[in-house]
């Protein structure tokens, strides 16, 4: 695996994993609003953020996954057959 593919795996990784973090800290988290007029905190904002982007980073992150498969496939080739008696 050449070094770009390692790194574009990595950043795909870490993109899928930043996502299931992001979203179960933004579920765990207390958020609320109750609609008064008050100012609407800011965990309620980045919740809604985090749930807005969360499905396009996990695609790209799969999508990095499948292409990084795919590159794989195309440059794959068997190994030379070697003669069991010699």
């Amino acid at each position: 695996m050449r070094w770009a593919e390692r790194l574009v795996a990595v950043i795909a990784g870490l993109i899928l994993v930043g996502t299931i973090v992001a979203c179960y800290i933004a579920a765990t988290s207390p958020n609320s609003y109750s609609g008064d007029g008050s100012d609407i905190p800011l965990s309620f904002y980045l919740t809604q953020v985090v749930y807005g982007l969360a499905p396009q980073f996990a695609w790209v992150g799969l999508g990095a996954g499948a292409g990084l498969l795919f590159l794989r496939g195309l440059r794959w080739h068997p190994l030379a057959e070697t003669d069991p008696e010699g």
